[in-house]
């Protein structure tokens, strides 16, 4: 019987009105039968997860007090004791006691009620005596603290109940006692030693109770106010103090246990515990900066001096003539407005020196020298317009910049028209300069002109290949809006690529191609149309380029023929292509190397231009092309025909391989195989000493790698080597070229930035064995660095060939420009490892990820280190761990994600993590991370408004936009993956919703991104989109949030019709409503389109209404209950309104616990449930209106009843 009753009253536990009831029906029956104890204390840890379940109200804190009083009579059972003690000690924990403040109160009363049930089961049984004694006495004691802590004066009062916890031999309660004791010395309304004299008698062992030293260490702070009256006593604190404040090595102790525990919960209670001693340190710690005398490398005083040592401080009367160090020149000589204070004679002076040097720098048909020429000119056209927009200063800088400008084009214009052609190259180049220098339109439009003519002039080589390179760079000068002028300039490209019979003017229109990849894929708004056009111009390139390589060297086809399939053409374009192909070059056409050799420059440049577009397989194609290209092949022997085929492909492919490896690198799409590359080039002076000595930079001011001492000052010597031995010129230039490229001088690179090394010399030692850093800046290096740039120095000075006089001059000169024009960029000085460092480089993952944890939670970031180099070293080291196993205890990828977390949580203060936050945010880039480092960028777009500018933002939607719109990425997604990143996206725009200060920043975007994510939901959504989808949308615009939520073609949906779209609005609708953000009119707005359509896969839609209706005014919900009557009465389908009459009255009517919610069970549920609802007081006026309606339609009552009996 007593588990029948039981049964029954456990069905009415919950209903609203009979639980009070249920609950003393119960506690009777278990005082009579001890037996049912466990069943019952079964039923109410049942109860108690169901409450915590549902929404926090008022009611559903009652209902789980009146469940929790039944605890204490389950006692009468002696087994069940045991069990009571076990639910009711955690909420006796310390973080359970009373607390101050709002936040804590809920702590407080649980703590209250966990006594009051101790002392009621003590009544049913006395076993529960000793706990229930320390209770009472931790609750008096946090009573007598929070007293003296909010009110010192009642505190007072209470001193003799402060005295006895102090007297307690308990710790909790004597730690209450010396906090009570401290807030009352805060206020001062007792004297400390007074108070002293009786706590040191009582104290218990603070160095074996943490406890009692946590309480101790609040109270000795106030020692220190009368301490010079009660010396004696004081120095008894003071010396407490230092026994406190004495852990031996505390902060090293701390990270040892840190990166040594596994335990997952130690290991987190570690993390906090640093944390919080970063910040106090942060807080605390005195700032002082550390006198360090200033120690310069020696290089750098060569640098300084080298300008001075040749001409004479940059003005015209030289000791020797910029015709005799012409690219030294270009590089560092100028004139200013003091040297000169007219306009006029300004330009006469720089239009003199511009001829002279024009004349005497001979390019020699070597693009490589016009590339070093053309950075040359850059230059001097900076230096040009500063001296002259400084000298005619006027209040509208711009103007001035811009009439500037304009002169300047004109004076190149008119020299270029009359000049010889050896100086026409030059000021070709020169004027692709001058666009790089202005920003003007009217400039930049005239000057492409113009080496647009000169491109098509097949009678005049000269003009044709020097203006085809500068025209590959001006492209990249372009705005972004001047589509029609790139297209132009590609199209010439292409066009004289194909009909040029000259090998050099191709070689220069394929390394022209390959600089305008640069700006494709840029644009910020690029609609979908653009994207195809320039998708399509890539194509062309790639074709065009692959085809005149295979043309020029046949043993390169079949690398061709694969690359090219890889872009398709047009059905007429490809039969143009075919019938170009079938033109065939004899061996004399080849003769010029320098041909084939821009075409490879031109094919290694696309990959930027691929990774934007997502072709990742054609990057590794190129790579992998490139990487074969590099041959052994020794040029003092006379080979055969195919390796004076491939030398040309050889020399390209060093010069370009390096961009190309550390773009793949960056990216993580390969690994640098560093000494293979420079043994494949050992043999390839000039090209393989410039292209080492840019990876070998690329590499070290990077620093993510490491290298050996010995190969990096191997591969130096092999470089000087080329210039102190009887080498030709033009090669002892590309030893030259190569150690100031290792510097990071960047020569013959236009495409990549290169950092400005520190040039202080660190205190590490300099028996390193491992490099990692800028070479100019480890003390390890300095000796052959130094050596190596005198040594270049004196040749310049005192070599006796006039040429390598000026190869020299021109390649300090590359070193020296570069280091002055980026003092305003630093790279953190180098750093040397030991070889056992090298090999325990990295701890376990967990220890790393723990470290990064902390790191991201700390104020600011040691301003010391190179932050972008350690993540990204940290971002290798978690792809290794990934890629080598599978991790239980820990995914493979937290490392990575810690890696982004850390970014964006300090990229605001440092531009190195800025950088690297920029590149993950690129498009491409973001395609080809993990799924859960994609999800993790999208939840935290927050963050990343706060580091990026507006513009740099919007771009970042729009790839997004993009990406989940067309990405093959995106697409090869499972469902459930899809809606991770789905999820995550709405948290990250919420978040960006809620935080944006401007409401108009990329409202646009935002806009677009919300509609997109809203289209992408699927009609079974998930709960958890859902909801994030609805807090998202919850704080848009309402004005364009109802205008997306609109349902359209309401009449049609009359008949019955409905799609997925409209459903979803309605489900966001009525889950807005529900929430608050919108009146419940607007759900009304769609009543008729919800009620009138077909019952088959309109359910979901009728629960999430009801649902939304629930908490509205009873006059809304009695509207909806007529008017969905009145429809049953009128449709063609009336069981959709049926079944929302039937849901809506089964959630509102007393039966609502006792029902089945499903389609069929609402309808069948009807008679008793429409009654019950409209029988109570708040429905009398629905009732007379719904019996009104049905007495006036009988033959609709007929068709109810009808479907009623099919339903």
């Amino acid at each position: 019987m007593s588990l029948l009753l039981s049964a029954v009253a456990s069905i009415f536990i919950f209903h609203p009105q009979l639980m009070s009831l249920a609950v003393d029906s119960l506690s009777s029956l278990a005082s009579m039968d001890p037996k049912f104890s466990m069943t019952l204390l079964l039923g109410i840890c049942f109860t108690l997860k169901y409450s915590a379940l549902q929404e926090i109200t008022q009611q559903k804190n009652w209902y789980a007090l009146k469940i929790l009083e039944m605890l204490p009579l389950l006692a009468s059972s002696s087994a069940m004791v045991p069990l009571i003690l076990q639910i009711l000690m955690p909420m006796l924990q310390e973080d359970a006691k009373p607390e101050a403040g709002g936040a804590t109160v809920l702590r407080g009363v649980l703590y209250a009620m966990a006594v009051r049930l101790l002392c009621k089961t003590w009544i049913v049984t006395d076993r529960v005596f000793g706990t229930l004694q320390r209770d009472i006495c931790l609750s008096i004691a946090a009573s007598i603290r929070d007293v003296c802590r909010h009110n010192p004066d009642r505190g007072v009062d209470l001193i003799l109940s402060v005295s006895s916890c102090i007297e307690s031999r308990d710790s909790s309660v004597q730690a209450l006692g010396f906090e009570a004791i401290a807030y009352l010395s805060e206020a001062d309304v007792i004297d400390f030693y007074t108070a002293w004299s009786i706590i040191e008698k009582h104290m218990l062992d603070y160095s074996e109770d943490p406890v009692v030293a946590l309480g101790l260490c609040t109270l000795v702070r106030w020692g220190a106010m009368d301490a010079e009256a009660n010396p004696e006593a004081a120095m008894k604190v003071i010396l407490i103090e230092h026994i406190l404040k004495a852990i031996p090595d505390f902060l090293k102790r701390s990270l040892e246990f840190l990166v040594s525990e596994d335990n997952p919960e130690i290991r987190k209670a570690m993390e906090d515990l640093v944390v919080r001693i970063i910040n106090f340190e942060h807080i605390n710690r005195r700032r002082a900066v550390k006198e360090r005398k200033a120690m310069t490398h020696k290089v750098e005083k060569l640098l300084d001096i080298f300008p001075r040592a040749m001409f004479s401080s940059g003005k015209w009367e030289t000791k020797i003539s910029v015709g005799e160090l012409p690219g030294a020149a270009l590089l560092s000589v100028s004139f200013t407005s003091k040297t000169c204070k007219d306009i006029s004679k300004l330009h006469g002076k720089y239009e003199a020196m511009l001829l002279e040097v024009a004349e005497s720098l001979q390019l020699a048909r070597n693009i490589c020298v016009a590339l070093l020429a053309f950075q040359s000119w850059k230059s001097f056209i900076n230096c040009w317009l500063s001296a002259v927009t400084v000298t005619g200063a006027s209040p509208n800088a711009s103007d001035e910049s811009s009439k500037s400008a304009s002169m300047v084009l004109k004076i190149l214009l008119r020299l270029a028209e009359k000049s010889i052609p050896r100086v026409a190259e030059n000021i070709a180049l020169a004027i692709g300069a001058l666009c790089f220098a202005a920003s003007e339109y009217t400039v930049l439009s005239d000057a492409s002109s113009f080496l647009l003519k000169w491109l098509f002039q097949y009678e005049h080589e000269h003009q044709q290949w020097s203006a085809a390179i500068s025209l590959g760079l001006v492209s990249n000068s372009l705005h972004i809006t001047d589509k029609s002028r790139k297209v132009d300039i590609i199209h010439g490209l292409l066009e004289v690529s194909q009909n040029s019979r000259s090998c050099l003017v191709k070689g220069a229109c394929g390394a022209g191609l390959g600089f305008t990849c640069q700006n494709l894929f840029t644009q910020v708004n690029d609609d979908s149309e653009g994207r195809v056009t320039e998708a399509k111009l890539l194509g062309k390139i790639i074709h065009s380029l692959s085809l005149t390589i295979r043309q020029m060297c046949p043993s390169s086809s079949d690398s061709m023929m694969h690359l090219r399939r890889s872009f398709p053409l047009d059905e007429d374009e490809a039969q143009a292509d075919v019938l170009t192909d079938l033109l065939s070059y004899s061996y004399e056409d080849v003769s010029d190397s320098w041909g084939a050799t821009g075409l490879v420059l031109g094919l290694g440049n696309t990959v930027v231009a691929l990774y934007r577009l997502g072709a990742f397989d054609g990057i590794k194609s190129i790579k992998n092309i490139l990487l074969s290209w590099i041959t052994y092949c020794d040029f003092s022997s006379q080979g055969s025909q195919d390796e004076v085929f491939e030398i040309p492909l050889s020399i390209g492919s060093c010069l370009v391989l390096p961009t190309v490896v550390h773009f793949c690198e960056r990216a993580e799409m390969t690994d640098i195989d560093l000494p293979g590359f420079w043994a494949a080039h050992r043999n390839l002076l000039m090209a393989s000493s410039i292209g080492a000595g840019s990876l070998l930079s690329y590499i070290l001011n990077e620093g993510v790698h490491s290298l050996k001492f010995d190969d990096i000052r191997c591969l130096l010597e092999n470089m000087r080597s080329l210039y102190t031995q009887s080498y030709p010129p033009i090669v002892q230039l590309g030893g030259m070229l190569g150690v100031v490229n290792a510097f990071g001088a960047g020569a013959v690179t236009l495409t990549e930035k290169f950092l400005r090394p520190s040039l202080g010399i660190d205190d590490v030692s300099k028996d390193s064995l491992y490099i990692r850093g800028p070479i100019s800046a480890n003390p390890a290096l300095e000796p052959l660095s130094t050596s190596l740039i005198q040594e270049m120095f004196v040749i310049a000075k005192e070599s006796t060939d006039k040429q390598i006089r000026r190869y020299a001059a021109w390649s300090v000169s590359f070193l020296r420009h570069w280091w002055l024009s980026l003092d305003s960029q630093s790279v953190q000085e180098s750093r040397s490892v030991s070889e056992n460092t090298l090999m325990n480089d990295f701890p376990n993952v967990k220890t790393v990820a723990s470290v990064l944890r902390c790191l991201s939670q700390a104020p600011r970031l040691p301003g010391s280190a190179d932050w972008g180099a350690i993540i990204k070293r940290c971002m290798r080291y978690g792809a290794q761990s990934s890629a080598k196993s599978k991790m239980t205890a820990q995914e493979p990828n937290t490392i990575r994600e810690e890696c982004i977390r850390l970014s964006l949580a300090h990229a605001s203060s440092d531009s190195s993590l800025m950088l690297f936050v920029d590149e993950l945010a690129i498009g491409s880039r973001f395609s080809t991370l993990e799924l859960n480092l994609q999800c993790l960028l999208l939840s935290q777009l927050s963050e990343i408004m706060g580091v990026f500018s507006a513009s740099r933002f919007e771009k970042l939607y729009g790839d997004l936009v993009e990406w989940l719109s067309s990405s093959a990425t995106y697409l090869l997604y499972s469902a459930y993956e899809k809606s991770l990143l789905r999820i995550s996206f709405w948290k990250g725009l919420h978040q960006c919703l809620v935080k944006a200060s401007d409401k108009s920043a990329g409202a646009l975007q935002v806009e677009k991104c919300i509609e997109l994510l809203f289209s992408l939901l699927p009609v079974s959504i998930s709960d958890h989109e859902l909801t994030e989808a609805v807090s998202c949308l919850s704080v848009a615009p309402q004005d364009w949030l109802m205008n997306v939520l609109q349902v359209r073609k309401i009449n049609a949906i009359g008949e019955g019709n409905h799609d997925a779209e409209a459903v979803k609005k309605v489900i966001i609708t009525a889950r807005l409503v529900k929430k608050g953000c919108l009146p419940a009119s607007e759900l009304g707005k769609l009543k008729t389109f919800i009620l009138s359509s077909e019952s088959e896969g309109i359910w979901i839609v009728l629960l999430e209404v009801v649902g939304a209706l629930y908490g509205a005014d009873s006059s809304i919900k009695g509207q909806w209950l007529l008017d969905a009557i009145e429809i049953s009465c009128i449709s063609r389908h009336p069981t959709t309104a049926l079944q929302f009459v039937g849901i809506l009255s089964g959630r509102c009517c007393d039966y609502m616990p006792l029902l089945i919610l499903s389609p069929e069970a609402v309808l069948s549920d009807l008679p008793v449930t429409l009654p019950s609802l409209l029988s109570s007081s708040k429905a009398k006026t629905a009732a007379h209106s719904c019996w009104a309606i049905q007495c006036g339609r009988p033959a609709s009552r007929l068709n109810i009843t009808c479907h009623l009996r099919r339903g």
